[in-house]
C-alpha cells in the first residue's frame, strides 16, 4: 500500500482489548515495511495511549511524528469490539470508529518529509504494549488501493 495524491486507500482492523486503563498502549493503522521488518520510520496509526481511553491519530514522516487529531474518540473500553477504518480519498484522510466519521484531516500532503503522510510503501500494523496480561483479540484487518491508471 502507498499513498498517492488523487488516489483511494482504505484500511480496517476489528479489534478488542483484554484491558485498555493504566499503562496499555495500543496502535493500529499502517506502517512501513523495509524487507519483510517493520519499520517505525514511517507509520499511519490510532493510537490508545498510556494512562489514557482516548484515541488520536498519529502519523509519522521520515521519524518526525505529528498528531493529526486529538482525543476524537474518548471512552475505550475494556474486551469491546471496535472497528478502526483509515480512509484517503485521494485528497483528505477519514477516522471511522464502528462505521461513524470521527474526524478528519483535509487536503493532506504526501511525501517523505515534511508531509502529513508517508509516501513509503506500508502494510497494515498492530501493537500492543501490555503491562501484565493484556491481549488484542483480532478478528481481521484488511487493506485496498486504488491503483494509478
Amino acid at each position: 500500500l502507498q499513498f498517492q495524491a488523487g488516489n483511494r486507500l482504505w484500511c480496517q482492523h476489528r479489534m478488542a482489548v483484554s484491558s485498555v486503563a493504566g499503562a496499555v498502549v495500543v496502535q493500529v493503522g499502517l506502517s512501513k515495511v523495509s524487507a519483510g521488518t517493520i519499520a517505525t520510520t514511517d507509520r499511519l496509526y490510532i493510537e490508545k495511549a498510556a494512562g489514557s481511553t482516548s484515541l488520536n491519530l498519529i502519523s509519522v514522516v521520515n521519524n518526525v511524528s505529528t498528531t493529526l487529531l486529538t482525543a476524537f474518540m474518548t471512552g475505550m473500553a475494556n474486551a469491546t469490539y471496535y472497528n478502526f477504518g483509515l480512509y484517503y480519498d485521494g485528497k483528505d484522510l477519514e477516522v471511522y470508529v464502528k462505521d461513524n466519521l470521527m474526524g478528519r484531516v483535509a487536503a493532506v500532503t504526501i511525501g517523505a518529509s515534511a508531509t502529513n503522510l508517508t509516501n513509503a510503501l506500508m502494510a497494515p500494523y498492530v501493537n500492543i504494549t501490555p503491562t501484565a496480561s493484556e491481549t488484542i483479540k483480532l478478528d481481521y484487518l484488511m487493506a485496498a488501493q486504488e491503483l494509478p491508471r
